[in-house]
């Protein structure tokens, strides 16, 4: 069944899991018992990297002078506005500086200056109108309570219209969107030959390549739509299945919400720790009576480093949501009786924290060295052909970076293999479906964009008349428009995951099975889709 299962052999599996058994007696997701501790030296490796960091850390934050925080300083480190300690071998040290808070042009301390004093009464404003700021949240608190729930209330409904009329919805939504193309390619065209006096805007601000520019951007995606449309189905059946998934397992939606909590922690954190680290700065000679404050190497690795680790940190705890979830999908999709799992969300993750924690560490280690080389050879390349080159193609390895390790993920939640076997095997997987891989991921995306971008302006209209009678309805609409992105990302992200997952599991369930004396795992409509499809008939979307 399927373009895979012709290629691949289900034997396969076994020798991918090491297995001495029959292909009728594997069980997937493999059971917890089954499973051995993954990639340890990826683990080992990034607890040594935490562990590296610490005394680097509290070294560094030991050093930090907070003077330099609120005070300048003059040619010999002196502070302005403070009695200064003599430093030995600062012979200019040790001034009292009390009555002279300013520095000069000349890098003097000097009684304070006009632009001082007008620091002072911006300083009185800024508290001012700060206080009125925290005075209008207090009494309109209510309204981005109410913005978040009209956000979510949004985000279920369209989760809804997914679930019950995936294909009117998703039609809809590429309908309105090549209309949308064709009216601004229509737009630029009527604007370029109108005449410059009666044209807004005119005619020179409209040149004939942004309108040569939209019409082929325009062409290429009716092609591509043409091309793609008879596979479209497959995107509206994984939506439906979905949407099941999100039905079954409520939990799962909550989930990422606790891990972008941790995440908005550990970002806070790098931010604070690496702000402070900043003035971990030494005093240091320049040239005869003249001394400024500079960080040390120690400072400046402890920072990079800093940097780096709290960006794999990130990585890390994302691997944890991305394979969790994916677990409690394969869960649910390789059982018979859906309506009987137990707790398969935290069964999920149990096993994720017990076994394949050194599988994530060594996924979000590549993906963290690939940005730390992407950012170097930004630095090194200057010239701006060579820049562009380059960006372009690092952009499109990560994202192949990306994509081959959250299929890794995948496979690892699904089989508990170690990283590279996982990603070989799905991009085996892959491979043997590229037709249908470029399918979900170009039409899929593309569909998921739209449906995304429209939820977070209809969000964002609804905050703007929330908070029109207000005193800064655009301050306060933006920040909403801020909270909608991350509400947003969050429930569809989880929705891109398990589509990742269910295809994943397709593959492997259509390899595993031949639907006579072993049936499918799939569900009836996706099996009817599959059907028709290999017969060539039209491809409803069912139950």
């Amino acid at each position: 069944m399927g373009s895979s299962s012709s290629i691949m052999r289900p034997e396969e599996l076994i020798e991918f899991r090491k297995l001495n058994t029959t292909i009728e007696n594997v069980e997937v997701p493999a059971r917890a018992e089954n499973r051995v501790v993954t990639d340890k030296k990826g683990f080992v490796f990034f607890g040594i990297a935490i562990l590296l960091l610490i005394p680097c850390l509290v070294y560094t934050l030991m050093t930090v002078d907070t003077r330099l925080m609120t005070h300048d300083t003059d040619n010999c480190g002196n502070f302005c506005g403070l009695n200064n300690s003599r430093r030995p071998r600062v012979p200019c040290s040790g001034k009292d500086f009390r009555s002279k808070p300013d520095v000069d042009g000349n890098g003097e301390c000097t009684k304070l200056l006009f632009r001082n004093e007008f620091r002072s009464l911006g300083g009185r404003s800024y508290t001012l109108d700060f206080k009125e700021l925290m005075g209008e949240s207090e009494s309109v608190w209510w309204r981005y309570v109410l913005a978040i729930f009209f956000t979510i209330v949004l985000g279920v409904l369209t989760l809804v219209l997914l679930r019950f009329a995936p294909a009117p919805f998703v039609w809809g939504i590429l309908t309105i969107s090549m209309l949308g193309l064709l009216a601004i390619t229509g737009y630029h065209w009527v604007l370029y030959f109108q005449n410059d006096e009666i044209s807004w805007p005119p005619r020179e601000q409209v040149p004939l390549a942004s309108v040569i520019f939209w019409t082929i951007f325009c062409f290429i995606m009716m092609v591509i739509l043409l091309v793609v449309s008879k596979r479209i189905g497959l995107v509206i059946q994984l939506y439906k299945e979905t949407t099941k998934v999100l039905a079954a397992m409520p939990s799962i939606v909550f989930f990422p919400i606790f891990i972008a909590f941790i995440q908005i922690i550990v970002f806070i954190a790098a931010i604070v720790t690496t702000f402070w680290m900043l003035f971990a700065q030494k005093l240091t000679k320049e040239g005869p009576n003249l001394y400024t404050y500079q960080l040390s190497g120690i400072a400046i690795f402890t920072i990079v480093f800093n940097v780096i680790v709290a960006s794999w940190v990130m990585r890390f705890i994302a691997g944890i949501q991305y394979m969790t979830i994916a677990g409690s999908v394969a869960q649910w999709y390789f059982s018979r009786n859906k309506d009987q799992l137990n707790s398969p969300v935290w069964t999920s993750f149990k096993i994720t924290l017990k076994y394949h924690l050194g599988t994530i560490a060594f996924g979000s280690f590549l993906m963290t060295l690939f940005a730390v080389v992407k950012i170097l050879l930004k630095i090194i390349f200057r010239n701006a052909c060579c820049k562009c080159f380059m960006k372009l193609c690092c952009n499109n390895a990560e994202m192949l970076l990306k994509f081959l390790s959250g299929n890794s993920y995948i496979q690892t939640a699904i089989h508990g293999q170690s990283f590279l076997r996982s990603a070989k095997r799905a991009t085996k997987l892959l491979l043997k479906n590229l037709a249908n891989i470029v399918v979900i991921s170009c039409a899929g995306d593309f569909i998921l964009g739209v449906i995304i971008a429209l939820v977070a302006v209809l969000a964002s209209a609804i905050s703007f008349a929330l908070f029109k009678d207000t005193h800064d309805p655009k301050e306060a609409t933006s920040i909403c428009f801020v909270i909608n992105i991350v509400i947003i990302c969050v429930i569809f992200g989880t929705f891109q995951t398990i589509i990742d997952t269910l295809f994943i599991c397709f593959c492997e369930d259509s390899i595993m099975n031949d639907g006579i004396s072993r049936p499918y795992y799939m569900s009836r409509g996706l099996m009817e889709f599959i059907e028709n499809s290999k017969k060539g008939q039209p491809q409803p979307v069912t139950e």
